[in-house]
């Protein structure tokens, strides 16, 4: 047999025990609903009619149970509070869920485990607990008594691992901060991870953590690189969502889990695909999404990406008005590269709407100009026909570029220039062509449309109608 029909039939032996003991199949295994009463094990309870259902639990697989407590049941359920651990929690309707540390209990198993006693001293004879366990619940479900103190109980667990040999990960501190980072969108997400996670890479990938790791690894290197799909089964629910987005199947992972750091994201790659009136709804609704978790930076980040959305449709109010909205953010939160960028962006539209002398005084007026900066310096003294500072300009940024694809910019300015007549000249025609498919096949949309004004102007005056319509149904005019 083939090392690849092999691995088929072992992961199907193995899929099939894992489905086996799956925790909502097994819990339907032995509940059901039969009129106003719920039969468990074939004994019948009738379900309260002035009281309550409350569904109560803790455990590693209890989520599962509860999604399928809630399917079941539906509007039923009064309420309920599950404690599962760190990263396997569920989209729930009715069922609160608290997540706390497995193996090692912390401070939020113990607060969690108060919150359940106190639901429960809570209830009537008019009510019916549905309590769910599965394995894990004792750890997440710390009540020290009296005497005995949680780091009591941290320290023997600690020990009993060690004396039986177990490899535990701290999991609640370990990456929970990294996490925590990631998912508001903060500035800190990348110092959290050079600080938690590089220093440990090859203790994480041998740990439970190793999914967490991989899946934080990719959105710190910003190359949407996924797991492979062999991990898939394994995965929590949360971070079955980031993989879905890793792979951009944006709306999947959104239905996964509605977490506003991937609606952001999805907005952010419409908008990068210049799909600029559905990336303005998304993001939107993302920045709605980030208000109401108390996410600031994703905030922020929402606003300055809807602000380049009507930046590139031309539509300056709009993208003032988000702007103004993101700058007070920034100036709130110190974040001076996010007021950095949308100054540099309002500059830009200027520029590219045919405006360089409202563009000059921003772009004239930075101590530390970088190399887009000095090449819209030019382009604005090129336009106001300021040619010798133009060019002061194109030498200031030349030694500041690192890539072929930046020569290429400031090389085209310097031509025109210094080619007076460069719009009937071969070689700078073959060099804008050349570098304008290059900047389509790299860059956005929108930074790709701010260089369409002079391969239009090339077109035009070469008689190359056809070509300029068919680019101007590719970047519908402003």
């Amino acid at each position: 047999m083939e090392l690849e029909a092999r691995k088929a039939v072992l992961y199907s032996i193995f899929d099939a025990g894992v489905r086996a003991v799956a925790p909502d199949a097994a819990l339907m295994r032995h509940v059901c609903l039969e009129g106003d009463s719920l039969l468990v094990d074939g004994k019948r309870w009738p379900l309260p009619h002035r009281g309550r259902l409350l569904v109560l639990g803790a455990g590693k697989g209890v989520a599962p149970m509860g999604a399928a407590v809630e399917e079941l049941l539906g509007d039923r359920i009064h309420s309920g509070l599950l404690v599962v651990k760190y990263g396997h929690g569920l989209p729930l309707r009715q069922i609160t869920q608290v997540e706390a540390a497995h193996p090692v209990p912390d401070a939020a198993g113990a607060a969690a485990t108060q919150a359940l006693l106190e639901l429960a001293a809570g209830t009537t004879a008019d009510d019916l607990v549905l309590c769910l366990l599965t394995g894990g619940a004792s750890a997440l479900t710390p009540a020290p008594v009296p005497g005995v103190t949680l780091e009591d109980m941290q320290q023997v667990t600690e020990l009993l691992l060690h004396r039986l040999g177990l490899v535990w990960t701290p999991e609640p501190e370990g990456l929970a901060p990294c996490w925590k980072a990631l998912l508001s969108g903060s500035p800190d997400f990348a110092s959290c991870y050079e600080r938690l996670v590089q220093p440990r890479q090859e203790s994480l990938a041998c740990s439970p953590l190793a999914a967490d790791a991989l899946l934080l690894a990719a959105f710190y290197e910003d190359e949407l690189r996924p797991l492979p799909k062999e991990w898939e089964p394994f995965l929590s629910t949360r971070q079955l969502a980031l993989q879905r987005a890793l792979q951009g199947r944006w709306e999947e992972a959104v239905r996964l889990e509605p977490l506003p750091l991937l609606a952001a994201l999805r907005g952010k790659a419409l908008y990068v695909k210049g799909d600029y009136t559905v990336a303005i709804e998304v993001l939107r609704d993302a920045c709605r999404s980030a208000a109401d978790a108390g996410y600031p930076h994703l905030m922020l980040s929402c606003r300055l990406w809807m602000g380049n959305c009507y930046s590139d449709l031309g539509r300056m109010e709009e993208m003032l008005a988000h702007f103004a909205v993101a700058e007070r953010l920034a100036e709130s939160l110190g974040d001076a590269d996010s007021l950095a960028s949308l100054r540099y962006n309002v500059a830009a539209t200027q520029l590219e709407l045919g405006h360089p002398e409202k563009a000059l005084p921003y772009f004239s007026s930075l101590p530390h100009p970088s190399l887009l900066d000095l090449h819209k310096l030019a382009i604005c003294r090129e336009q106001l026909g300021h040619r010798e500072q133009a060019l002061a300009a194109v030498q200031q940024a030349e030694p500041l570029a690192s890539g072929e694809m930046e020569r290429q910019m400031l090389a085209l300015v310097r031509y025109r220039l210094e080619h007076p007549d460069y719009l009937h000249d071969s070689t700078y025609g073959t060099q804008l062509l050349d570098c304008f498919q290059h900047l389509r096949d790299t860059y956005p949309m929108g930074f790709t449309r701010f260089h369409l004004p002079w391969v239009l102007a090339w077109y035009k005056a070469n008689r190359q109608y056809r070509q300029a319509c068919r680019l101007l149904e590719e970047f519908p005019a402003k």
